[in-house]
């Protein structure tokens, strides 16, 4: 056996925004709603999705969150 044991954390909350960034554009202003594949992509640090099939349409490890792809 491995001796394994789980590690229990504080309850998670997300805080709400009471004003956006102006520093950084909405490009998106929330229209998800799209008609055709490959019109609009979105990413995060490691994955990439078509907003219009909702799938994920790329994606990529790194140790270190700077790496360029």
């Amino acid at each position: 056996m491995c001796n394994l044991c789980q590690k229990r954390t504080g309850a998670h909350t997300n805080k709400v925004a009471l004003n956006e960034r102006s520093d950084i554009s909405n490009l998106l202003n929330r229209e998800f709603d799209l008609q055709n594949p490959n019109q609009m992509w979105c990413g995060d640090i490691a994955v990439d999705i078509d907003l219009y099939a909702k799938r994920v349409v790329g994606w990529a490890i790194s140790e270190k969150p700077d790496a360029i792809r």
